[in-house]
């Protein structure tokens, strides 16, 4: 097993930085409950939305990327044996982008052409490629589109293997992740630790979602047909009497009596469904097979024993999406995915000093031209299981565990790639505090540490918090709250009582969920320096609170100040809450008012043109559907419910009559947008008139 560098070279839009505001944390912590059908057991109830709601901190969005491609080098490790080849992204979360059978000249796993950021993680940036690997909350997660640290391990027999690792900020975990392809292997083996050193416990997730080209016929298998299904509530009204979350058994579902859902292909919307395999299964797996008689699977130690399938359905949306995030007819995909709790949907808690671990397998088979598609799902499932079984056998897979488990201990020979500083930042706040923490194999070198750390280090070695320029960016966020105890200790001397202290204390203050005084303290950062940063955060949190006037006040006085036409967050804010009061005018009003580098931006532009058509700039809102828009978001229908509403006011012209919401309604009912902004991911392909 030979690992070595290699820069993939593919068209891409790269990313273009981060979103310098803090995006607070959902206040209500958890996601409300769902309707759940009489099907589901208490034991599927359990920890249902737990700590699944909305969280940002103290990461940044990254929302800043475009749709203009040229070459670009991607720093890649590449895992060989004399049987497959994998290729890992290093700056972006580990992620596999290809699996290659180099005996049968086979790709495995969908590696899209193209490097296209799509608006779909918890911090806005996903790729649609390989295998994706998501730690701590729910969502893709914090570190997709982030670098880890990678190296070069070797082992006793002299074989090398790829581990890579961060220490994720948020939770206040460590998470590794050791990759090996052993001379002779027909498998890639992934073992992984999650690892909380706190004495608390601590909510935590984990998916890994395999990206698989999508074509007809290919059929999905697992160890059970026991799943649980999620219907929205667009699709309820498609199929009115069943709830939103349910448990039946495939391939017939009630959420589309008679249809074969084992073929993901004939959902005709973007869904999902989660195999509940049973606690006794010793090796969880999840198959996908194709008509010409090749499967790949995956299989894992118990675990990780819940499984998935998502597609995006035979829909315009869920077509345009595929497209959007590849090149046409290039990107057709879908996943199977395996993780630690029942759904997505639910919460996973980590006990005091627990660690995580699991093994998982990931492979291939060939079969005959419909081995798989032709017997009835039952048939073919045992058929599967019994050839996965003959490849690999659970003793052998938990052998490996054992295995692996000693060698993630080992230390690396070479550092491959450099990731954040925060890991040795927390060793070193640990180290000080009295409560070191061997991170064994895990090594974060002090070189790593730089600037976005260098305000922490200031008040963990010094107990100093320097101020710093207003016009600038702040420093990297914290929220951990330990952190946040030092700086309340820092602010009791008053030289450390400057606007950026007060700042960064009411962020914490606003993630612990004490929003009265969070404002207190963006108050008094006012006191010491007027800056937009606390004048925004004070807005958000009215905004929040429902005190919209008091928020517009913020906003107004926050535009008063030159540093708030610097980035284009601030606009961008401004605009949504006037749009979500129907202040129209007002808000096409002050995007005349922006310089034209904001008004060119994407998400300015997308709300112009919706308060565009409200005041009859048409000519603006037809320029808005020639733009090739970045910034949709997953679920998002804003270019559609424009184009509706403009639709609907040609309409009312060539009718001679008002426009109306019931007329808004009936061109909803008989037009469908143009394809190339119909990201609706329900919207059949063949109804209605075109445009």
């Amino acid at each position: 097993m030979k690992l070595r560098l290699f820069t993939d070279v593919k068209d891409g839009a790269p990313l273009e930085g981060e979103n310098p505001l803090p995006i607070f944390r959902d206040r209500q912590h958890h996601h409300p409950a769902r309707p759940v059908h009489e099907s589901m057991q208490e034991q599927h109830k359990k920890l249902m939305g737990y700590a699944c709601a909305n969280r940002i901190l103290p990461y940044r969005m990254q929302d800043r990327y475009g749709r203009k491609r040229a070459p670009m080098g991607l720093k890649s490790a590449v895992l060989e044996n004399e049987h497959m080849r994998a290729v890992f992204y290093l700056e972006y979360g580990g992620r596999l982008t290809s699996l290659y059978d180099k005996d049968n000249d086979r790709e495995l796993v969908h590696n899209n052409p193209v490097f296209q950021p799509g608006n779909l993680a918890i911090r806005d940036a996903w790729l649609s490629t390989g295998i994706e690997f998501n730690c701590s909350q729910f969502g893709h997660h914090f570190l997709t589109c982030e670098p880890l640290f990678a190296v070069k391990v070797v082992d006793k027999n002299g074989e090398e293997f790829l581990r890579m690792y961060e220490y994720e900020r948020c939770k206040g975990v460590f998470y590794q992740m050791d990759f090996h392809l052993p001379s002779g292997s027909r498998f890639l083996f992934l073992y992984t630790q999650i690892i909380n050193p706190q004495d608390v416990p601590v909510s935590t997730y984990w998916w890994t979602n395999i990206d698989l080209p999508e074509k007809d016929g290919v059929r999905v298998f697992s160890a059970t047909d026991e799943v649980i299904y999620y219907m929205s509530p667009e699709q309820m009204k498609n199929y009115p009497g069943y709830a939103n979350m349910a448990v039946g058994h495939i391939p017939y579902l009630d959420a589309l009596p008679g249809v074969d859902l084992s073929y993901p292909r004939n959902y005709s919307f973007a869904t999902d469904y989660f195999f509940q395999i049973p606690e006794a299964e010793p090796m969880p797996w999840e198959a996908a097979a194709y008509t010409d008689g090749f499967v790949m699977y995956e299989v894992s130690t118990s675990a990780l024993r819940y499984h998935k399938m998502f597609c995006w359905g035979v829909s315009a949306g869920g077509q345009k999406w595929r497209d959007y995030l590849a090149r046409p007819n290039e990107g057709d995909f879908f996943e199977i995915q395996a993780g630690l709790a029942p759904t997505q949907g639910h919460g996973y808690i980590m006990e005091p000093r627990e660690t995580i671990e699991f093994v998982q397998a990931f492979g291939c088979l060939y079969g005959k031209p419909g081995d798989f598609q032709e017997p009835e799902w039952h048939e073919a499932q045992q058929a599967m299981e019994k050839k996965i079984h003959a490849e690999i056998t659970s003793d052998a897979l938990y052998a490996l565990q054992d295995r692996f488990r000693e060698l993630a201990k080992k230390k690396p020979e070479t550092l491959l790639h450099m990731g954040s500083g925060f890991g040795a930042l927390e060793l070193r706040r640990r180290e000080k505090a009295g409560c070191s923490y061997d991170t064994k194999g895990m090594i974060f070198p002090e070189a790593s540490i730089g600037p976005d750390q260098a305000l922490w280090m200031s008040l963990l070695d010094e107990g100093k918090f320097p101020s710093a320029f207003p016009e600038r960016i702040p420093a990297a966020y914290m929220v951990q709250k330990e952190w946040m105890d030092m700086l309340d200790a820092a602010l009791e001397s008053e030289e450390n009582r400057n606007w950026n202290t007060y700042l960064h204390y009411g962020i914490m203050q606003a993630e612990e969920g004490d929003f009265d005084a969070a404002v207190e303290s963006f108050k008094k950062s006012l006191q010491f320096q007027e800056n937009v940063w606390a004048l925004r955060n004070i807005a958000n949190i009215y905004r929040l609170d429902g005190n919209i006037p008091m928020s517009m006040a913020c906003y107004e006085r926050l535009f008063k100040l030159p540093e708030a036409f610097g980035d284009q967050a601030f606009a961008e804010e401004y605009m949504r809450l006037l749009m979500k009061q129907h202040l129209y005018q007002a808000t096409w009003d002050f995007y005349k008012t922006l310089p034209a580098t904001l008004q060119a931006k994407d998400r300015i532009s997308l709300l112009a043109g919706s308060a565009a058509v409200e005041v009859g700039e048409m000519d603006f809102v037809e320029g808005l559907f020639k733009r090739d828009l970045a910034v949709i978001r997953e679920g998002e229908n804003s270019t559609s419910d424009i184009w509706f509403r403009y639709k609907a006011r040609q309409v009312a012209v060539q009718r001679g009559v008002a426009y109306s919401q019931e007329l808004l309604d009936e061109v909803k009912m008989e037009f469908n947008p143009p394809q190339e902004i119909d990201f609706r991911m329900n919207a059949t392909l063949e109804k209605k008139k075109a445009k």
